[in-house]
């Protein structure tokens, strides 16, 4: 599929593009790109809406995933309503959204649920049965001039009560947590790190002539995180997980404000998905990674479309 560049333009600025289904996604002029010259269009992954089901939950068998077994989990105490969500039946099937509904108002407050963020995921899922059916563990990546444990403190030494429940113990949990650290988190780039500092002042004493380089060295190095984060991924489920018929997923949802000048400002939310039944695990497996504003990159950059999670 292809996309003509509106008029007006110039290379970095976005637009909005026009799917033959009636999907809409947002693009970047690409460097050397005119006006009215057809550019590819990389279609995103469908996002998967969260409706909430006022009807009564559809009683229907459990659809088999290899590998695994139906597993019931019950909802913790101490959860507000705003804290679960109520899986709809297989025959509410979820509608895409499109990338254009993540973008909010101008200005305003950031936080997920805030008057400018999205709806987000929920912490936990309850399925018809009353059990919990998705568990989502928030993860972050980088902190400002370090590097950040994934989970919070309380969460690296001990199991989420969840998990612990579907016979995860302390010490696998400990173990995976901290291999997640030690070979994920440590490769991605610290957020506002001296390295992020001197390329800044290099680009501009060269007049951004190193820029492609750094960018294909900022690529290089998110490729390798993912990579890593793919590998944690797949040998946790592997090894641990799916014994005990849970399955794990990294998914993230970023979206956009924009500043007094119109200028893009991107927000991101990131965790990590836990099913707990067949059902639950069939559905996590065909959810993307990736929701929201999805970026393909430029100059060399890292094509977000290429991630297990916004980088």
């Amino acid at each position: 599929m292809q996309a003509a560049v509106p008029a007006g333009l110039s290379a970095g600025d976005a637009f909005v593009a026009q799917l033959p289904d009636g999907q809409q996604i947002q693009m970047t002029v690409p460097p050397g790109a005119t006006a009215g010259q057809q550019i590819r269009v990389v279609a995103p992954e469908p996002v998967q809406a969260y409706p909430v089901v006022t009807a009564e939950p559809v009683v229907r068998p459990v659809q088999a995933v290899p590998g695994y077994q139906s597993h019931q989990v019950a909802p913790m105490p101490g959860y507000l309503a705003h804290d679960v969500h109520v899986i709809p039946p297989a025959s509410v099937v979820p509608q895409p959204r499109p990338t254009a509904e993540y973008e909010g108002p101008r200005g305003g407050c950031c936080e997920p649920g805030g008057c400018c963020g999205p709806p987000t995921p929920p912490t936990q899922d309850i399925g018809p049965d009353g059990h919990v059916s998705i568990l989502r563990v928030k993860y972050t990546d980088a902190d400002c001039c370090s590097h950040s444990l994934p989970f919070k403190a309380e969460f690296m030494n001990a199991c989420p009560p969840q998990l612990r429940q579907a016979g995860v113990t302390d010490g696998e949990w400990a173990h995976w947590a901290g291999r997640l650290y030690k070979e994920v988190n440590l490769i991605k780039p610290q957020k506002c790190s001296f390295i992020c500092w001197a390329s800044l002042v290099v680009m501009l004493a060269t007049l951004c002539l190193i820029a492609p380089l750094c960018c294909a060295e900022h690529r290089k190095t998110i490729m390798a995180w993912d990579a890593a984060f793919r590998s944690w991924q797949a040998e946790f489920n592997a090894q641990v997980l799916q014994p005990k018929g849970i399955f794990c997923k990294s998914q993230s949802l970023c979206w956009v404000t924009r500043g007094p000048k119109g200028e893009k400002q991107r927000h991101y939310h990131r965790w990590i998905a836990f099913a707990f039944s067949a059902d639950a695990v069939g559905n996590l497996m065909h959810q993307p990674h990736l929701m929201g504003d999805i970026e393909s990159g430029c100059c060399g950059g890292p094509n977000e479309f290429e991630c297990c999670m916004h980088p």
